[in-house]
């Protein structure tokens, strides 16, 4: 019986997990997770290990985009950092994700909202 190197079965060599997308801007780099459909809250630990530059995927913050939380927002975007603490705001991981976004709703101009407010 020949195994599967990729599944979502409990016998297959690596499990299949979660899309992201990794970007960078200036020298930081961020991986990027969807969380609008299905919701992502993951534990400190995951995120120190999904950071982790040596035995995880490796980045200066883990993003997830998640549904806005107010009128006239296209999201509401949580960037963590690699302790797992969770920050108002990052320029480079706003420009990121601000590109991501606005070349999936095809538009020219988007509001999207962290902690720290609107950008």
């Amino acid at each position: 019986m020949q195994i599967s190197w990729f599944s979502n079965s409990k016998n297959a060599l690596i499990q299949s997990g979660r899309p992201f997308v990794k970007m960078h801007g200036l020298r930081n780099d961020f991986v990027m997770v969807d969380g609008r459909k299905q919701s992502y809250l993951p534990s400190r630990e995951e995120i120190i290990r999904i950071c982790d530059r040596h035995e995880g995927i490796g980045a200066d913050e883990l993003l997830i985009v998640e549904p806005p939380k107010t009128l006239n927002t296209y999201a509401f975007v949580r960037i963590i950092n690699t302790d797992g603490r969770e920050v108002e705001a990052c320029g480079n991981a706003t420009r990121c994700i601000g590109w991501l976004l606005l070349k999936e709703c095809r538009q020219k101009e988007i509001r999207i909202e962290t902690l720290g407010g609107g950008f």
